[in-house]
């Protein structure tokens, strides 16, 4: 017995060491590619590009990512002719998380948002919001509306679902096993596991090459930002909802789509639901797309967007 406490002593050293190791390195190799403004005394990481003087877009990211993956993919399209703004979310990528009630949900997040944007000087802006950063978009068009010119939902969740979510958020959000987890076990899984995780995302459509690299995806495994991911998870179905009650309130133009075979975030409770809830709301389909389609489709979500929303 005495041999196997030793044991478990050492094992748990060595896999405390090589996550601070790992994520200290990580950090070396993909640091912040923004510039780091105070919210409220909370750092928040952003990203801008495009015309200063253009229509302004804020994109907001799902689960699991960081601001480089909006940016990056439907980003660089949309800053040849707007200015576009991309915030990590709140202890995900480079931004702070604060010691705040209701920071793991959409409408906390949201209020986080709506003073940065105050903070870089923008009155109003066209809000997207990918995923889990379409219940955060929905939460400011209902709790801001008057920071939010018009909503794009790309696979958007925005509706209570079947069943719970995978077992590894469940545990992240725990008090102090979930702790423990992320600290010894993520990074030394997470790291064989990465690039089939984003594939499963794309699926059935393939991810572009090199993406995980690309949009700093190790990030995530830094124990305090796979923690904040998990939370954000265990409360996001309370939070949609709640919120779901009231999405007749929202009277801004607004545009949903999404991928018909994404086997992420389900069309029919999600998107269909929302479309009929939303008066004059845009819904369009996209045969044969999966659960990203800011980068398989967006050229075409370009497009939709100067044509509904040229001037916003």
């Amino acid at each position: 017995m005495t041999l196997f406490i030793i044991f478990l002593v050492i094992l748990t050293a060595c896999l405390f060491s090589y996550t601070r190791w790992r994520a200290a390195a990580i950090e070396t190799a993909f640091p912040p590619q923004g510039r780091i403004i105070d919210v409220d005394g909370v750092k928040v990481h952003v990203l801008e590009a495009g015309p200063k003087d253009a229509p302004a877009v804020v994109l907001v990211h799902g689960a699991s990512g960081n601001a480089l993956d909006q940016m990056l993919g439907l980003g660089q399209v949309l800053a040849q002719t707007r200015r576009v703004i991309a915030f990590d979310r709140p202890g995900l990528g480079y931004s702070e998380r604060p010691d705040r009630a209701g920071i793991s949900t959409p409408t906390g997040q949201a209020r986080l948002f709506a003073s940065a944007m105050a903070a870089i000087g923008l009155e109003k802006a066209l809000v997207v919001g990918h995923s889990w950063g379409g219940a955060m978009a929905l939460a400011m068009a209902l709790d801001f509306p008057g920071r939010v010119s018009g909503l794009v939902l790309l696979a958007p969740v925005s509706h209570p679902w079947p069943g719970g979510i995978t077992w590894y958020y469940r545990l992240a959000g725990l008090p102090v096993v979930g702790r423990a987890f992320c600290s010894l076990f993520v990074m030394p899984v997470g790291e064989n596991v990465v690039d089939g995780s984003a594939a499963g995302a794309f699926k059935p459509e393939p991810p572009p090459a090199d993406y995980t690299r690309r949009i700093a995806a190790k990030l995530l495994l830094r124990p305090k930002s796979f923690r904040a991911n998990g939370r954000d998870m265990c409360d996001l179905k309370a939070s949609v909802a709640a919120q779901a009650e009231r999405y007749g309130e929202i009277g801004m133009p607004t545009l949903i789509m999404t991928g018909d075979r994404d086997g992420s975030v389900s069309p029919d409770i999600h998107s269909r639901a929302l479309a009929r809830q939303i008066g004059g709301a845009r819904l369009i389909m996209l045969a044969g797309a999966g659960h990203m389609p800011h980068w398989t489709a967006r050229e075409r979500i370009a497009a939709e967007i100067a044509d509904m929303f040229p001037s916003v």
